[in-house]
């Protein structure tokens, strides 16, 4: 029979080496833990360091595409000081061509295939060639209105000009580097 000295020595080598089991496997198990959160912070800061990248790509775009908005502005107020300009020297030429014709000191001719005096207008027909063709001319004010029409629509084609300009650079600031508008 077992002696209950070599029983009490043989449970308490039993309890020590289930002791010395239960620390080893709590050991391993913290170790697998503590690999597994390492993993997952490492992990965890590695996705931290792309969206960091992508941030700052993204502000340099922001920065990039905000540099064009400013220098399309600036192109645009130049385009509009430039048509303000040609604008004021046309009108200022066109209102000078107005009083000219105005008070008679320019005449506004052109040709005509026949030249007879209106009915009940006495007068020659105008000389010119052998079946009556000739020149006429216009009334001062019938020539200023005429003009002014003409000056209207040359005005109208500038702004036009410059709103194609514009459209211009509007489409080579908005497309893709290296893309032909």
């Amino acid at each position: 029979m077992i002696s209950l000295a070599s029983l009490i020595k043989w449970k308490a080598r039993a309890a020590l080496w289930a002791m010395y089991g239960g620390v080893a496997l709590g050991l391993a198990l913290m170790g697998f833990g503590l690999g597994y959160h390492r993993a997952r912070v490492s992990s965890l800061q590695e996705m931290n360091a792309l969206n960091e990248q992508r941030l700052i790509a993204e502000n340099v775009a922001d920065g990039k595409l905000r540099q064009k908005e400013v220098d399309h502005a600036k192109e645009v107020a130049e385009l509009r000081v430039q048509l303000a300009k040609e604008s004021a020297r046309e009108r200022a030429a066109d209102i000078a061509t107005i009083a000219r014709l105005r008070d008679g000191s320019e005449r506004l001719r052109f040709e005509v295939s026949s030249c007879r005096s209106a009915p009940g207008v006495p007068g020659d027909p105008a000389s010119g060639g052998a079946d009556g063709a000739g020149r006429a001319e216009l009334a001062p004010e019938t020539a200023a209105a005429l003009f002014r029409i003409v000056a209207d629509g040359d005005d109208a084609i500038r702004k036009f000009g410059k709103l194609q300009e514009w459209a211009r650079t509007a489409v080579k600031r908005c497309s893709p580097e290296g893309a032909q508008p």
